[in-house]
Protein backbone atom coordinates (compact mmCIF):
# COMPACT_ATOMS: atom_id res chain seq x y z
CA UNK A 1 0.00 0.00 0.00
CA UNK A 2 2.47 2.52 0.88
CA UNK A 3 5.81 1.30 -1.13
CA UNK A 4 6.89 3.63 -3.78
CA UNK A 5 3.76 5.57 -2.85
CA UNK A 6 4.41 9.46 -3.25
CA UNK A 7 2.66 10.61 -0.15
CA UNK A 8 2.46 14.29 -0.53
CA UNK A 9 0.22 13.80 -3.78
CA UNK A 10 -2.17 12.02 -1.62
CA UNK A 11 -1.69 14.85 1.21
CA UNK A 12 -2.24 17.47 -2.26
CA UNK A 13 -5.59 16.20 -2.87
CA UNK A 14 -6.37 16.42 0.68
CA UNK A 15 -5.63 19.96 0.87
CA UNK A 16 -7.07 20.62 -2.73
CA UNK A 17 -10.31 19.18 -1.63
CA UNK A 18 -10.68 21.41 1.79
CA UNK A 19 -9.45 24.22 -0.80
CA UNK A 20 -12.99 23.43 -2.89
CA UNK A 21 -14.82 23.16 0.07
CA UNK A 22 -13.66 26.75 1.07
CA UNK A 23 -14.47 28.20 -2.65
CA UNK A 24 -17.76 26.47 -2.13
CA UNK A 25 -18.46 28.04 1.11
CA UNK A 26 -17.92 31.26 0.02
CA UNK A 27 -19.48 31.42 -3.25
CA UNK A 28 -22.48 28.65 -2.61
CA UNK A 29 -23.06 30.18 0.84
CA UNK A 30 -23.38 33.77 -0.43
CA UNK A 31 -20.46 35.31 1.75
CA UNK A 32 -19.04 36.74 -1.61
CA UNK A 33 -21.80 38.69 -2.40
CA UNK A 34 -22.21 40.19 0.48
CA UNK A 35 -19.70 41.59 1.69
CA UNK A 36 -19.17 45.37 1.75
CA UNK A 37 -16.75 46.24 -1.18
CA UNK A 38 -13.13 46.75 -0.91
CA UNK A 39 -13.66 46.28 2.88
CA UNK A 40 -11.31 44.46 5.09
CA UNK A 41 -13.05 41.19 5.12
CA UNK A 42 -14.16 41.53 1.47
CA UNK A 43 -10.47 41.74 0.65
CA UNK A 44 -9.56 38.93 3.49
CA UNK A 45 -12.55 36.76 2.16
CA UNK A 46 -10.75 37.40 -1.67
CA UNK A 47 -7.50 36.61 -0.84
CA UNK A 48 -8.81 33.20 0.48
CA UNK A 49 -10.87 32.54 -2.69
CA UNK A 50 -8.45 33.49 -4.57
CA UNK A 51 -5.48 31.28 -2.35
CA UNK A 52 -8.17 28.54 -2.97
CA UNK A 53 -8.85 28.85 -7.00
CA UNK A 54 -6.24 26.70 -8.61
CA UNK A 55 -7.59 23.32 -6.16
CA UNK A 56 -10.28 22.86 -8.84
CA UNK A 57 -7.09 22.13 -10.95
CA UNK A 58 -4.85 20.03 -9.12
CA UNK A 59 -6.86 16.83 -9.52
CA UNK A 60 -6.84 16.42 -13.38
CA UNK A 61 -3.20 17.55 -12.97
CA UNK A 62 -2.78 14.49 -10.47
CA UNK A 63 -4.27 11.88 -12.64
CA UNK A 64 -2.11 13.37 -15.56
CA UNK A 65 1.18 12.85 -13.01
CA UNK A 66 0.43 9.55 -11.74
CA UNK A 67 -0.40 8.35 -15.17
CA UNK A 68 -4.24 6.98 -14.11
CA UNK A 69 -5.53 3.89 -16.31
CA UNK A 70 -8.90 3.88 -17.80
CA UNK A 71 -10.09 0.56 -17.23
CA UNK A 72 -13.79 -0.51 -18.06
CA UNK A 73 -14.64 -1.28 -14.09
CA UNK A 74 -13.14 2.25 -12.66
CA UNK A 75 -15.67 3.82 -14.75
CA UNK A 76 -17.68 1.71 -13.93
CA UNK A 77 -17.11 2.49 -9.89
CA UNK A 78 -17.09 5.58 -10.87
CA UNK A 79 -20.33 6.25 -12.36
CA UNK A 80 -21.66 3.82 -9.30
CA UNK A 81 -20.49 5.90 -6.85
CA UNK A 82 -21.61 9.17 -8.69
CA UNK A 83 -24.97 7.14 -8.84
CA UNK A 84 -25.24 6.14 -5.46
CA UNK A 85 -24.63 9.76 -3.77
CA UNK A 86 -27.32 11.24 -6.78
CA UNK A 87 -29.68 8.70 -5.91
CA UNK A 88 -29.22 8.64 -1.20
CA UNK A 89 -29.30 12.60 -1.54
CA UNK A 90 -32.79 12.90 -3.18
CA UNK A 91 -34.21 10.28 -1.38
CA UNK A 92 -32.87 12.09 1.72
CA UNK A 93 -33.70 15.48 0.86
CA UNK A 94 -37.45 14.13 -0.45
CA UNK A 95 -38.26 12.92 2.98
CA UNK A 96 -36.67 16.25 4.92
CA UNK A 97 -36.01 19.47 3.85
CA UNK A 98 -38.07 19.25 0.42
CA UNK A 99 -40.94 17.35 1.87
CA UNK A 100 -43.57 17.32 -0.42
CA UNK A 101 -41.84 20.31 -2.74
CA UNK A 102 -39.90 18.06 -4.70
CA UNK A 103 -40.65 17.85 -8.36
CA UNK A 104 -40.97 14.74 -10.37
CA UNK A 105 -38.06 15.69 -12.27
CA UNK A 106 -35.52 15.86 -9.65
CA UNK A 107 -36.01 11.86 -9.38
CA UNK A 108 -34.80 11.81 -13.40
CA UNK A 109 -31.75 14.08 -12.34
CA UNK A 110 -31.29 11.64 -9.87
CA UNK A 111 -31.04 8.79 -11.70
CA UNK A 112 -28.93 10.13 -14.78
CA UNK A 113 -26.57 12.70 -12.86
CA UNK A 114 -23.41 12.34 -15.17
CA UNK A 115 -25.53 12.95 -18.58
CA UNK A 116 -27.42 15.83 -17.29
CA UNK A 117 -24.20 17.65 -15.75
CA UNK A 118 -25.67 17.74 -11.83
CA UNK A 119 -22.37 18.12 -10.78
CA UNK A 120 -20.23 19.68 -13.61
CA UNK A 121 -16.86 18.78 -12.75
CA UNK A 122 -17.79 15.10 -12.13
CA UNK A 123 -19.02 14.84 -15.98
CA UNK A 124 -16.08 16.84 -17.14
CA UNK A 125 -13.88 14.05 -15.26
CA UNK A 126 -15.83 11.42 -16.32
CA UNK A 127 -15.38 12.57 -20.06
CA UNK A 128 -11.66 12.73 -19.58
CA UNK A 129 -11.45 9.79 -18.10
CA UNK A 130 -13.12 8.20 -21.15
CA UNK A 131 -9.83 10.16 -23.54
CA UNK A 132 -7.23 8.87 -20.78
CA UNK A 133 -6.03 5.50 -23.08
CA UNK A 134 -5.58 7.30 -25.91
CA UNK A 135 -3.56 10.76 -24.13
CA UNK A 136 -1.66 7.81 -22.59
CA UNK A 137 -0.74 6.04 -25.74
CA UNK A 138 -0.13 9.69 -27.06
CA UNK A 139 2.57 10.23 -23.80
CA UNK A 140 3.87 6.89 -24.66
CA UNK A 141 4.91 7.69 -28.43
CA UNK A 142 5.76 11.31 -28.88
CA UNK A 143 8.98 12.31 -27.48
CA UNK A 144 10.21 14.67 -25.33
CA UNK A 145 11.05 17.25 -27.32
CA UNK A 146 7.59 16.61 -29.71
CA UNK A 147 5.71 16.79 -25.93
CA UNK A 148 7.22 19.71 -25.35
CA UNK A 149 6.43 21.94 -27.95
CA UNK A 150 2.66 20.35 -28.08
CA UNK A 151 2.45 21.96 -24.31
CA UNK A 152 4.12 25.48 -25.09
CA UNK A 153 2.02 25.80 -27.83
CA UNK A 154 -1.22 25.12 -25.64
CA UNK A 155 0.28 27.45 -22.95
CA UNK A 156 0.80 30.25 -25.37
CA UNK A 157 -2.15 30.44 -28.12
CA UNK A 158 -5.06 29.09 -25.56
CA UNK A 159 -3.77 29.76 -21.73
CA UNK A 160 -1.42 33.03 -21.80
CA UNK A 161 -2.56 34.49 -25.59
CA UNK A 162 -6.74 35.06 -24.37
CA UNK A 163 -5.18 36.96 -21.63
CA UNK A 164 -2.63 39.23 -23.17
CA UNK A 165 -5.87 39.78 -26.19
CA UNK A 166 -8.67 40.74 -23.15
CA UNK A 167 -5.72 43.39 -21.92
CA UNK A 168 -4.89 44.94 -25.40
CA UNK A 169 -8.76 45.12 -25.78
CA UNK A 170 -9.74 46.23 -22.02
CA UNK A 171 -12.65 44.41 -21.58
CA UNK A 172 -13.03 40.75 -20.06
CA UNK A 173 -14.50 38.98 -23.62
CA UNK A 174 -15.22 35.58 -23.81
CA UNK A 175 -12.30 33.92 -26.18
CA UNK A 176 -12.41 30.31 -25.64
CA UNK A 177 -10.84 28.85 -29.36
CA UNK A 178 -11.02 25.61 -28.24
CA UNK A 179 -13.92 25.07 -25.90
CA UNK A 180 -12.26 25.61 -22.66
CA UNK A 181 -15.38 26.89 -21.16
CA UNK A 182 -13.21 28.91 -18.45
CA UNK A 183 -12.00 25.56 -16.87
CA UNK A 184 -15.49 24.01 -16.82
CA UNK A 185 -15.18 20.85 -19.46
CA UNK A 186 -13.14 17.93 -19.98
CA UNK A 187 -11.42 18.97 -22.84
CA UNK A 188 -9.65 21.37 -20.47
CA UNK A 189 -9.14 18.56 -17.67
CA UNK A 190 -7.33 16.67 -20.66
CA UNK A 191 -4.81 19.38 -21.11
CA UNK A 192 -3.95 19.73 -17.11
CA UNK A 193 -3.32 15.98 -17.60
CA UNK A 194 -0.84 16.58 -20.22
CA UNK A 195 0.82 18.54 -18.09
CA UNK A 196 0.75 16.26 -15.38
CA UNK A 197 2.28 13.57 -17.23
CA UNK A 198 4.78 15.40 -18.72
CA UNK A 199 5.96 16.37 -15.38
CA UNK A 200 6.18 13.33 -13.99
CA UNK A 201 7.50 11.66 -16.99
CA UNK A 202 9.98 14.35 -17.77
CA UNK A 203 10.76 17.12 -15.08
CA UNK A 204 13.19 16.27 -12.36
CA UNK A 205 10.73 17.79 -9.87
CA UNK A 206 12.60 16.72 -7.01
CA UNK A 207 15.32 19.15 -7.42
CA UNK A 208 12.64 21.82 -7.85
CA UNK A 209 12.80 22.41 -4.26
CA UNK A 210 9.34 22.87 -1.82
CA UNK A 211 10.59 26.90 -1.04
CA UNK A 212 10.58 27.72 -4.89
CA UNK A 213 7.49 26.29 -5.47
CA UNK A 214 5.54 27.59 -2.71
CA UNK A 215 6.74 31.02 -3.26
CA UNK A 216 5.66 30.41 -7.09
CA UNK A 217 2.79 29.74 -5.42
CA UNK A 218 2.45 32.58 -3.46
CA UNK A 219 3.24 34.84 -5.99
CA UNK A 220 0.68 33.64 -8.92
CA UNK A 221 -1.73 34.17 -6.12
CA UNK A 222 -0.44 37.37 -5.21
CA UNK A 223 -0.77 38.72 -8.50
CA UNK A 224 -4.40 37.31 -8.87
CA UNK A 225 -5.74 39.16 -6.06
CA UNK A 226 -3.65 42.38 -6.52
CA UNK A 227 -4.87 42.75 -10.14
CA UNK A 228 -8.48 42.29 -8.97
CA UNK A 229 -8.35 44.68 -6.16
CA UNK A 230 -6.57 47.40 -8.73
CA UNK A 231 -9.51 46.69 -11.36
CA UNK A 232 -11.79 47.12 -8.79
CA UNK A 233 -10.40 50.22 -7.11
CA UNK A 234 -10.01 52.28 -10.00
CA UNK A 235 -13.82 51.03 -11.44
CA UNK A 236 -13.36 48.27 -14.01
CA UNK A 237 -15.65 45.88 -12.45
CA UNK A 238 -15.97 44.05 -15.85
CA UNK A 239 -12.33 43.25 -16.07
CA UNK A 240 -11.80 42.38 -12.23
CA UNK A 241 -12.12 38.76 -12.47
CA UNK A 242 -9.56 38.42 -15.80
CA UNK A 243 -7.28 36.54 -13.86
CA UNK A 244 -9.30 34.76 -11.47
CA UNK A 245 -10.22 31.93 -13.90
CA UNK A 246 -9.32 28.42 -14.06
CA UNK A 247 -7.67 28.81 -17.21
CA UNK A 248 -5.56 31.84 -16.67
CA UNK A 249 -2.07 31.60 -17.12
CA UNK A 250 -1.92 32.89 -13.24
CA UNK A 251 -4.26 30.24 -12.04
CA UNK A 252 -2.63 27.38 -14.03
CA UNK A 253 1.10 28.29 -13.29
CA UNK A 254 0.36 28.67 -9.32
CA UNK A 255 -1.94 24.80 -9.75
CA UNK A 256 1.86 23.67 -11.53
CA UNK A 257 3.17 24.99 -8.13
CA UNK A 258 1.14 23.12 -5.51
CA UNK A 259 1.91 19.99 -7.36
CA UNK A 260 5.94 20.57 -7.59
CA UNK A 261 5.47 21.50 -3.99
CA UNK A 262 3.43 18.02 -2.50
CA UNK A 263 5.52 15.90 -4.85
CA UNK A 264 8.38 16.76 -2.60
CA UNK A 265 6.62 16.20 0.71
CA UNK A 266 8.03 13.07 2.52
CA UNK A 267 6.45 11.99 5.71
CA UNK A 268 8.11 9.17 7.06
CA UNK A 269 5.44 8.44 9.94
CA UNK A 270 3.89 5.13 8.53
CA UNK A 271 0.45 5.64 10.92
CA UNK A 272 0.29 9.26 9.75
CA UNK A 273 0.87 7.98 5.78
CA UNK A 274 -1.98 5.36 6.16
CA UNK A 275 -4.83 8.38 7.53
CA UNK A 276 -2.91 9.96 4.66
CA UNK A 277 -4.22 7.71 2.08
CA UNK A 278 -7.73 6.91 3.59
CA UNK A 279 -8.57 10.62 3.58
CA UNK A 280 -7.29 10.65 0.29
CA UNK A 281 -9.39 7.86 -0.90
CA UNK A 282 -12.44 9.21 0.35
CA UNK A 283 -11.99 13.00 -1.35
CA UNK A 284 -13.98 12.47 -4.35
CA UNK A 285 -17.16 11.42 -1.71
CA UNK A 286 -16.39 14.47 0.07
CA UNK A 287 -17.36 16.30 -3.32
CA UNK A 288 -19.72 14.20 -4.54
CA UNK A 289 -21.82 15.16 -1.19
CA UNK A 290 -21.15 18.78 -0.13
CA UNK A 291 -21.61 19.88 -3.67
CA UNK A 292 -24.75 18.34 -4.61
CA UNK A 293 -26.77 20.97 -6.15
CA UNK A 294 -29.90 20.21 -4.10
CA UNK A 295 -27.29 20.43 -1.12
CA UNK A 296 -25.97 23.42 -2.47
CA UNK A 297 -29.50 25.16 -3.44
CA UNK A 298 -31.05 24.21 -0.12
CA UNK A 299 -28.25 23.81 3.18
CA UNK A 300 -25.09 25.56 1.82
CA UNK A 301 -26.83 28.65 0.58
CA UNK A 302 -28.23 29.23 4.09
CA UNK A 303 -25.24 28.25 6.43
CA UNK A 304 -24.43 31.78 6.77
CA UNK A 305 -27.40 33.67 6.38
CA UNK A 306 -27.80 34.81 10.24
CA UNK A 307 -24.44 36.37 10.23
CA UNK A 308 -24.66 38.20 6.82
CA UNK A 309 -28.00 39.66 7.11
CA UNK A 310 -26.72 41.13 10.97
CA UNK A 311 -24.02 42.10 9.05
CA UNK A 312 -21.62 39.96 11.52
CA UNK A 313 -19.40 39.33 8.18
CA UNK A 314 -15.90 38.65 10.43
CA UNK A 315 -18.00 36.19 12.45
CA UNK A 316 -19.33 35.00 9.11
CA UNK A 317 -15.50 34.43 7.99
CA UNK A 318 -14.63 32.79 11.42
CA UNK A 319 -17.69 30.42 11.10
CA UNK A 320 -16.50 29.32 7.64
CA UNK A 321 -13.11 28.16 8.76
CA UNK A 322 -15.30 25.72 11.10
CA UNK A 323 -17.76 24.75 8.21
CA UNK A 324 -15.28 23.96 5.78
CA UNK A 325 -13.35 21.46 8.34
CA UNK A 326 -16.62 20.14 9.70
CA UNK A 327 -17.96 19.56 6.09
CA UNK A 328 -14.58 18.02 5.29
CA UNK A 329 -14.55 15.40 8.20
CA UNK A 330 -18.14 14.61 8.18
CA UNK A 331 -18.65 13.59 4.34
CA UNK A 332 -15.08 11.81 4.45
CA UNK A 333 -16.76 9.83 7.32
CA UNK A 334 -19.40 9.13 5.35
CA UNK A 335 -18.03 7.82 2.37
CA UNK A 336 -15.39 5.82 4.20
CA UNK A 337 -18.74 4.29 5.32
CA UNK A 338 -20.13 3.70 1.87
CA UNK A 339 -16.70 2.33 0.59
CA UNK A 340 -16.66 -0.36 3.24
CA UNK A 341 -20.31 -1.10 1.97
CA UNK A 342 -19.76 -1.33 -1.49
CA UNK A 343 -16.76 -3.49 0.01
CA UNK A 344 -19.25 -5.79 1.57
CA UNK A 345 -21.38 -5.73 -1.59
CA UNK A 346 -18.60 -6.73 -4.02
CA UNK A 347 -17.75 -9.77 -1.69
CA UNK A 348 -21.56 -10.83 -1.59
CA UNK A 349 -21.02 -11.14 -5.57
CA UNK A 350 -17.64 -12.82 -5.17
CA UNK A 351 -19.03 -15.22 -3.03
CA UNK A 352 -22.30 -15.55 -5.07
CA UNK A 353 -19.89 -15.81 -8.49
CA UNK A 354 -17.70 -18.71 -6.75
CA UNK A 355 -20.85 -20.70 -5.58
CA UNK A 356 -22.54 -20.41 -8.95
CA UNK A 357 -19.01 -22.19 -10.64
CA UNK A 358 -18.66 -24.73 -8.18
Amino acid sequence: MLKGRNIGIDLLKIVSMVMIVTLHMLGHGRILESLPLMSHVYQTAWLLEILCYGAVNCYALVSGFLLAHCRANKLFELWLQVLFYSVIITVFMSLTFMRGTLPKEEWIYAFFPIVLQNNWYISAYFGMMCFIPFLNLGIEKIDKLFFQKILKGIFFMYILLPVIVKCLLRANINIDPITFIQGYSAIWLCVLYLFGAYIRKYVDYKNIGKKKSFLCFILMSALNFISKMIMEQTGHFPFANVLVDYTSPTVFIGSLALLLFFANVEINNIKLKNIIITLSNATLGVYLLHDNYMIRNTIVSRLFTYELHHAAYKTALLKLIVVVISVYLICSFIDLLRGKFFDIIKELITKVKNTNKE
